[in-house]
């Protein structure tokens, strides 16, 4: 779910900013992947955050961790 929310989400921001060509390339398995491995991982590599509406359904996320070098 965190990869259809993360591609929705930029389609819907970058729309009339990036070409569309790019936006319409985008596709869920490349996060799908990426996601899975954040979500997988113990709280002290990262920190997922996930918001909910009020049915559970997931309107948004972050996630967080060590800088990166």
């Amino acid at each position: 779910m965190t990869a259809t929310v993360y591609v929705e989400s930029w389609c819907t921001s970058y729309t009339g900013l990036l070409p569309t060509e790019f936006l319409a390339d985008l596709s869920i398995e490349k996060p799908t992947v990426f996601w899975q491995g954040v979500h997988g991982n113990p709280p002290t590599v990262s920190c997922p955050y996930v918001a909910e509406n009020e049915m559970g359904g997931m309107v948004g996320f972050a996630s967080g961790g060590p800088e990166q070098t």
